[in-house]
């Protein structure tokens, strides 16, 4: 087997320690001020274009801003309090939206095409006003006919938003093209360095390889099996593919191992595995790559041939019968394994490879364990796990990168007198600048376990918010899935975050579902006792659509029951939603527990849950849901 990458890998890394520092020496005088004089432009280039970037996203939204002010004005305007309030904000916004394009001009020559576009948006936005003023006349003359003052004014902002989409575009057209220049430099640079990098690793090479032979099987070997590595199997994938050969890459996976580590330690569970890696040894080809590549998986390769694939099937019955015997213990377990046939020719990289390989193991494991599974990138259950699977690396790299912002949206009360508005955090992902739903991520984390970090992650930057903020004296409601709701250290992480809190934490809530709470009730009823003690408010959140009877939650300490939007839709005229509704305030009323609808979205709904004595509502009637906060990486 040709093991060619081994030696570039060790090449690579030894040339890096002991020539780095030669290297370091030569070049540090010679590139030093080169490298920062350019840095040094190159930064303030980019800066000046983000600046740019900025500043016309602020000049979009304050137009936007302008717009739903006018709309405020028609919707709302009939009141005298609330036509002067929206009337002003209007004027507020117009002035805004005309400073933040004078700013945009300030940033370029008056030559520039993005300075002309702004200054043709400013004249043209003035323009407009004279318009509005026509159309308020009209607002006042005609009783608040929103219809007719609206009539007036009707398409006057369609040749501002084109020449803000023009500035957009040239915008983003400019940094790219700098930033195009700016790696062209840079690559030069770097194949400066390159040629000097290979010319010491030249006179270095020979004393390298011996140090490399000496660490091949130190550092590509299992020191508990004896197999291969993860490095090794990922690798060997690799020169597979570049020998041209058609070859079969496969991983085993013990069903239920976490009964070895129980019953006979975590000695004995070595053991046991050293002794699978022997059955894997003797039934696979002789010139086969076997690695352990994770706790409990063993990964495999070899040259395709109708005989070897054959001896999977008599591998898998070896290891469910070999009855492995440790101190006066006895137990026999079963596997799956997954296999997926590469032929020549074929284009694939090591990451495809084990994404199809994962996601066909994913798919034995559901069918019952004990399985042997092909590979079939035509199979639609299998092509599912994989985008689960691919989804699962874009959920870190967006906790890491601190991509998933915060939204909140109010809930707000029908007496206003007595009771406060206080909002759900809710949570989108940024990406290029766009806000995107989550719910790809959080399907992809609930599947693969994650969604307590994404939970954690909400929590956190929702405090660190708060001690940011001392002024912002609202309640936030967060959302805590069933993980997070079941796991028994929950507490530890809480009373870490608490203490290092700046604000009352009485203006913290948790909204928790009944069919997370069923399935781990003892567990969940601990955590949710160790937020109250903190003066936290917990909220039942979906009530009526799990399968839970209504007297169950009188065993749980909540304080609000929060109704499902599917009871709450269409309730002025769907009888049966107006029952389940009723019957659900009757009974929070009983428990002294307060009511929230959601997804209110029409006045007749609005309406309709009054009447019926609901405290809260919360919906896109009262509030669209806003970013309120932006974690910094």
């Amino acid at each position: 087997m040709n093991l060619s990458f081994i030696a570039k890998k060790k090449l690579k890394y030894y040339g890096l320690i002991i020539i780095g520092g030669l290297v370091i020496l030569a070049f540090t005088m010679s590139f030093i001020k080169y490298y920062e004089d350019t840095s040094s432009e190159y930064d303030e280039e980019v800066k000046k274009l983000i600046r740019s970037e900025l500043i016309a996203l602020q000049v979009q939204y304050s137009f936007k801003k302008q717009v739903q002010e006018w709309k405020n004005i028609l919707l709302r305007g009939s009141d005298t309090t609330d036509y002067q309030k929206y009337h002003q904000q209007f004027i507020d916004e117009f002035e805004r939206t005309q400073s933040y394009a004078q700013a945009l001009i300030d940033q370029f020559d008056s030559t520039n095409k993005i300075a002309e576009l702004a200054s043709d948006f400013q004249k043209t936005h003035r323009s407009i006003l004279a318009d509005y003023q026509q159309a308020l006349l009209v607002y006042e003359q005609t009783g608040f006919d929103a219809n007719a003052a609206d009539k007036e004014v009707k398409g006057i902002d369609r040749e501002p938003e084109e020449l803000l989409s023009e500035i957009s575009i040239y915008v983003r057209s400019d940094i790219t093209y700098r930033l195009k220049n700016i790696e062209s430099e840079v690559f030069t640079f770097k194949i400066t360095l390159a040629l000097v990098f290979i010319a010491l690793q030249g006179i270095l090479c020979l004393g390298l390889i011996r140090l490399t032979k000496r660490l091949l099987s130190v550092n590509l070997h299992d020191k508990t099996t004896g197999l291969g590595n993860r490095e090794l199997f990922v690798n060997s994938i690799t020169d597979f593919h570049k020998n041209q050969h058609d070859f079969t890459v496969g991983i085993l996976d013990i069903d239920e191992f976490k009964i070895i580590n129980e019953t006979c330690g975590n000695s004995g569970g070595d053991i046991y595995l050293k002794e699978i890696g022997n059955l894997v040894q003797n039934h696979l080809p002789k010139d086969a790559v076997i690695c352990r590549i994770s706790a409990d998986v063993i990964g495999f390769i070899y040259l395709q041939s109708e005989a070897a694939n054959n001896t999977l099937k008599q591998l898998k019955t070896a290891v469910s019968q070999y009855e492995f015997h440790y101190q006066d213990l006895t137990t026999s377990l079963t596997c799956c394994i997954a296999i997926y046939e590469v032929k020549e020719g074929d284009t694939v990289e090591h990451t495809s490879v084990l994404n199809g390989l994962y996601a066909s193991l994913l798919e034995a494991k559901s069918l019952g364990r004990n399985r042997l599974v092909s590979y079939d990138e035509e199979d639609s259950f299998i092509v599912g796990r994989q985008k689960l699977m691919r989804m699962v690396s874009h959920v870190a790299d967006s906790l890491n990168q601190k991509s998933i912002v915060l939204f909140r949206q109010a809930i707000s009360p029908f007496d206003t007198a007595s009771q406060s508005t206080y909002y759900e955090v809710l949570m989108r992902v940024k990406h290029n600048g766009e806000f995107h739903s989550p719910f790809p991520y959080l399907q992809a984390a609930e599947k693969f376990h994650l969604i307590n970090k994404i939970d954690q992650y909400v929590l956190r930057e929702t405090i660190l918010y708060l001690n940011k903020h001392p002024e912002d004296k609202a309640h936030y409601s967060i959302n805590l899935s069933g993980q997070t709701l079941s796991d028994e250290s929950f507490p530890i992480y809480i009373r870490e975050l608490f203490e290092n809190s700046q604000f009352p934490l009485s203006h913290l809530g948790f909204e928790i579902t009944e069919t997370d709470i069923i399935r781990n009730f003892s567990i969940a009823l601990n955590n949710i006792n160790f937020l109250k003690s903190y003066g936290c408010k917990i909220s039942l959140d979906d009530f009526g659509t799990g399968m839970s009877s209504f007297g169950y939650i009188a065993q749980l300490n909540i304080d609000t029951v929060k109704i499902d939007g599917t009871f709450i839709k269409n309730i002025a005229n769907v009888d049966h939603n107006k029952a389940i509704v009723k019957s659900i305030v009757g009974l929070a009323q009983e428990l002294s527990l307060s009511t929230v609808a959601e997804f209110v979205e029409t006045e007749a709904e609005m309406k309709q849950l009054e009447a019926l004595n609901i405290e809260y509502c919360q919906g896109y009637l009262i509030h669209k849901p806003e970013l309120f906060y932006e974690p910094q990486g």
